[in-house]
C-alpha cells in the first residue's frame, strides 16, 4: 500500500494518541476511579480498551505495510499532491490521501480520499483542468 509522507505522520500520531488513551484507561481502572459509575462503568471501559487495542493494531499494521511515496514534482495530480481548486468565488486547498490515510486523518485537515469521486477525478489531472463536480472547480 502506498502512503504519503504526511500519511506516515498521521498513522504515527494516531497510534500515539490511542496508546495514550489506553494508558489512561488502565490507570483509571487500576486506581478504582470508576467503581461508582452506573451503566456498567468498568465493563464499559474494558470494552473501550478492547476497541482501542484493535485500532492500535490496525494502525500499526497499516503503518508497517505502507510504502512512503513522495509525490513527483510535476503538474499531474497524484497521491500526496496538495491541490488548489477554485471556482468563480472560492479557492480551496486539499491534500490527496489514500483511503486508509483519510480514515486516520485529523478532522481539521482538508483532504480527500483517492477512493472518493472527487479524488478519482483529481488523480491524473493537470493544472488548468476543469473538474465536473456539483460546483465547477479548476485546478
Amino acid at each position: 500500500m502506498d502512503i504519503t509522507p504526511f500519511g506516515h505522520d498521521i498513522f504515527c500520531q494516531a497510534i500515539a494518541q490511542c496508546e495514550h488513551q489506553l494508558e489512561q484507561m488502565t490507570l483509571d481502572l487500576s486506581d478504582n476511579l470508576i467503581r461508582d459509575m452506573s451503566d456498567g462503568g468498568p465493563t464499559t471501559l474494558r470494552h473501550e480498551q478492547d476497541r482501542l487495542r484493535e485500532r492500535v493494531e490496525e494502525l500499526k499494521q497499516l503503518h508497517t505495510q505502507g510504502v512512503v511515496r513522495y509525490p513527483k514534482t510535476s503538474d499531474t495530480t497524484e497521491l500526496g499532491s496538495n491541490v488548489s481548486l477554485q471556482n468563480e468565488s472560492k479557492t480551496i486547498h486539499i491534500l490527496l490521501l489514500s483511503p486508509e490515510e483519510f480514515a486516520a486523518k485529523p478532522r481539521h485537515l482538508s483532504a480527500v480520499s483517492t477512493a472518493s469521486p472527487i479524488g478519482q477525478a483529481l488523480l491524473g489531472s493537470h493544472v488548468g483542468d476543469q473538474l465536473k463536480t456539483p460546483c465547477r472547480y479548476t485546478l
